[in-house]
């Protein structure tokens, strides 16, 4: 029995892929249990991915427990397991990854198996020859400068700035750039130095850059930067064969860097990387867990260390295979990573180290710290200027992080307080600096981010129409188009920015629909609210009043809230409207699109209808007057049009040509269908009923129903008419008639949940459409699903949804309507032989929708 343990911390994309791969092992599917522990992630990707892998097993950490102790929850308890495997989520495992670890552990003395782990992107050679300092190195406008490969740089650490390196060629050098199968060009930023050229060369191109003539010194560095194509030779790199110690005892992963190569034999290695190991139940329980205290780095040296002093063994079984996205999750960019790698390095020492082991850990310490104290503070201070302490108060952490630990680490080395440490809430060193989640980025090969703007669907609460088709995007999108990392976004008021949604949205946006009920509306304001208005205009302290009021709001926002501020979006991302965005809760679009635009981010519109472009008289005049500027402003940005219908493309392409803008690039995309529920009800039902579903206002034709129906009951007065809608714009009338029919056989129901429409749909003797005109028509195909007859009128593209399966009239027309109404009332052979037909149908899915505006847009991202 195997128990695979994957860590997730606000990377839903990232867990998510590690998690398809997973479900591919080749392994009996009732001794492999797959575990997913979340480290209280705030930006929902818990809800996605309980979502989209409804079958695994899901631990929720109440906190940031790190990646330590966030393991070690799901390690505890190992009755009935016999191995358990650890996988970084920016990882994905080959389907025959796990046998060869199994065999591996045949020698009972062998307490831990490792994969060989390659790292995930191949490899293109650049070859700089001359004098020149590296400053970073791009890969489709993506900075890869730390992840490159090179034996011959000559790297120095930076004077005064963290773990940073200052990269220098002298001769020549070597580099083994990152690049995804697709990238065609490098682009490097350099600054020459001395006389001689610098030529950088790749497989099919080179660049020479002139060196500076004799006896010139240059006023400024010459920072250049050039684009080389790259040609199709690729090599693959080893990530890690295991880990071992430098003399000085740092840890190392082993081959990091070298080239793969076929037929590696299983072997002996010092120890093992948390990002991918198998080890055996047996040797955790007599070694105990990782040291929660460590939070996260060298908590799996630390671990293979103490195993090794047990007599446990630790073997490298290079045919299972493992694809690491080196850096995915964290490293050396984390703003923790100074403190714990060096803290954590040091306290594994002294917990395992001999005497001298620990000394010439002190040593190097000395030696990295004590030149940049005398640099940077002694150095600048004797010459009259501020001292730089970034590294000097980054030095002084980490020794007080150690000291703050030394003495239960020393104690440990005699006794088992790992082992039997009871489960712990809060493992953060208060000297630890604080580690917000990353904020959606690009990388070189994909995904592509695919920003999509909720704000609408979040304020309204309702979700029906427009805002059930945000829902299932979320919902489904994610696990649709795995080359698309989908960013739900909401517009923050009080910051003037777009932020991340936090768990609690998402949430709400991935549950069901429910009760489709409307957020709260506002409370009139007070009488003296208006005097103290007054009164602020006339005395010109109406400014002061609002920079305290927004210093209140601000004041007010949560810390995770904060953290999901978004600086930037990505370039090369794409921003996806289709929420009723042009409602004034978000950003003006004519304001935001051509700013994405001029940082290289594509946009696209999902279309739903055109009506208030159309049909103006239907709607309230703000609601068409900031439609229209949202259309317009989508045209001129020349944004993908993404339309659920060929009548709604048809009616942009129509609009745009009319008024001026520029040709609309459109495509038709399919619409979906909510999945019936196991409620279901009888066909025929003693008391027959008609339904119709939608909103109540005049568009959709409420009136032809009724007074359709009023002619029905002269014939069947036991018939019914179940009208589902919440009251819409201008419907006075309309509401006042349904509640006089109430004693005439009319019943309008407010709000219902889905599994109160999914028995109206299937008890239903016929659904009624009777719109004048739709952009789509989802009730239409929603009762097909369910297998109801539908009679649909001409209108807009309710033909397009119901094809041949619906029955027409004509929407202005009640005779047609009652005529088709007392046919499925008395004609029982042409009733059934309806149904028989609707039996046939298969719906398109959300999925299938999904499906089609995801390739859409990684079209767009990478055209």
């Amino acid at each position: 029995m195997v128990r695979v343990v994957v860590l997730n911390w606000n990377a839903a994309w990232l867990t998510a892929r590690c998690l398809r791969s997973l479900l591919r092992t080749a392994y009996p599917a009732d001794r492999l249990e797959i575990v997913v522990v979340d480290n209280a992630s705030i930006d929902g990707s818990l809800a996605t991915l309980r979502n989209d892998f409804p079958t695994l097993r899901f631990i929720e950490n109440e906190s940031n427990l790190g990646f330590a102790e966030g393991c070690n929850r799901a390690m505890r308890a190992v009755d009935g397991v016999d191995f358990v495997a650890l996988v970084n989520n920016d990882a994905t495992v080959e389907p025959g990854w796990l046998e060869p670890l199994l065999r591996a552990l045949d020698n009972p003395s062998a307490g831990a198996a490792v994969p060989k782990m390659l790292l995930e992107s191949p490899f293109a050679a650049v070859t700089v020859t001359g004098r020149a300092t590296i400053t970073s190195i791009d890969v489709d406008g993506i900075n890869v400068t730390r992840r490159c490969v090179s034996d011959d740089l000559g790297l120095h650490a930076h004077p005064t700035v963290p773990l940073a390196l200052v990269r220098r060629v002298e001769g020549t050098a070597v580099i083994h750039v990152p690049v995804a199968a697709s990238s065609p060009r490098v682009t490097l930023t350099l600054e020459p130095r001395g006389e001689a050229d610098t030529i950088v060369t790749t497989d099919i191109d080179s660049v020479t850059i002139t060196g500076e003539a004799p006896g010139v010194l240059p006023s400024m560095p010459r920072m250049l930067t050039i684009e080389l194509a790259v040609g199709a030779s690729r090599t693959t790199r080893i990530n890690s064969l295991g880990t071992d110690l430098k003399p000085w005892t740092e840890g190392f992963e082993r081959w990091f860097g070298e080239v793969d190569r076929p037929n590696l034999a299983t072997h002996e290695t010092w120890g093992f990387s948390g990002g991918g190991v198998l080890l055996r139940a047996a040797m955790l329980s007599e070694v105990g867990l990782f040291d929660p205290a460590f939070f996260a780095y060298y908590e799996d040296t630390d671990l293979a260390w103490r195993a090794r002093r047990k007599g446990w063994k630790v073997v490298c079984a290079p045919d299972s295979v493992v694809h690491h996205l080196h850096g995915g999750s964290a490293g050396p960019e984390a703003q923790g990573f100074f403190f714990l790698n060096y803290r954590n390095w040091l306290l594994t020492v002294a917990r395992n180290g001999s005497p001298r082991q620990m000394l010439r850990a002190a040593g190097v310490v000395r030696r990295l710290s004590w030149p940049a104290f005398r640099a940077n503070v002694f150095g600048t201070l004797r010459r009259g200027r501020r001292p730089d302490t970034r590294i000097v108060m980054a030095w002084t952490r980490v020794l007080a992080g150690v000291a703050a630990r030394l003495a239960p680490t020393l104690r440990a080395r005699w006794t088992d307080t790992v082992t039997t440490r009871p489960p712990v809430t809060s493992v953060r060193s208060r000297l630890m600096p604080s580690t917000p989640p990353r904020p959606p980025r690009q990388r070189s090969g994909g995904p592509v981010l695919c920003y999509v703007d909720v704000t609408e669907t979040l304020r309204s609460g309702w979700r029906a129409g427009i805002q059930r088709v945000v829902c299932e995007l979320v919902r489904n999108l994610p696990g649709a188009e795995p080359d698309l990392e989908l960013v739900p976004i909401c517009w923050s008021k009080v910051h003037h920015r777009f932020r991340r949604v936090d768990a609690a949205e998402q949430r709400s946006l991935l549950s069901s629909t429910g009760a489709q009920q409307p957020a709260t509306p506002p409370p009139a304001p007070h009488p003296l609210r208006r005097t103290a208005a007054a009164v602020m205009h006339a005395t010109g302290s109406s400014d002061l009043v609002r920079a305290i009021r927004r210093h209140r709001e601000l004041s007010a926002t949560s810390p995770e809230h904060r953290m999901l501020l978004l600086d930037r979006f990505e370039p090369g991302s794409v921003f996806l409207d289709v929420d009723a965005s042009w409602n004034p809760t978000t950003q003006d679009r004519s304001e935001l699109l051509p700013s994405l635009q001029r940082h290289g981010v594509h946009t696209a519109r999902f279309v739903h209808d055109l009506l208030p472009q159309t049909h103006p008289d239907w709607f309230i005049p703000q609601l068409v007057d900031v439609s229209t500027a949202h259309l317009d402003a989508h045209l001129d940005a020349g944004s993908l049009l993404l339309c659920n219908s060929e009548h709604t493309l048809a009616s942009v392409e129509a609009y745009a040509s009319g008024h001026g803008r520029p040709e609309a690039e459109g495509i038709v995309v399919p619409m979906g269908a909510t999945t019936p529920t196991s409620v279901t009800a009888d066909a025929d039902p003693t008391s027959p009923y008609f339904l119709t579903v939608g909103t109540i206002e005049p568009r959709k034709n409420h009136s032809v129903v009724l007074d359709a129906f009023e002619r029905v009951r002269e014939t069947a007065p036991d018939a019914r008419l179940v009208i589902v809608g919440r009251p819409g714009w201008n419907s006075d009338a309309l509401i006042r008639r349904l509640e006089a029919s109430g004693a005439d056989g009319v019943e309008w129901r407010h709000d219902v949940s889905d599994a109160e429409l999914d028995s109206l749909y299937a008890g239903a003797r016929a659904v009624i459409a009777a719109s004048i005109t739709e952009g789509f028509g989802l009730p239409v195909i929603e009762a097909l699903q369910r297998g109801a007859v539908v009679l649909a009128s001409r209108g807009g593209a309710l033909a397009e949804a119901g094809g041949d399966l619906a029955e027409y009239f004509d929407p202005t027309s009640p005779d047609e309507l009652h005529k088709l109404m007392l046919t499925h009332l008395h004609d029982e052979s042409r009733h059934h032989e309806r149904r028989e037909l609707v039996a046939t149908y298969t719906p398109p899915t959300w999925r299938d929708a999904a499906v089609a505006i995801g390739a859409a847009l990684v079209s767009l991202a990478r055209s």
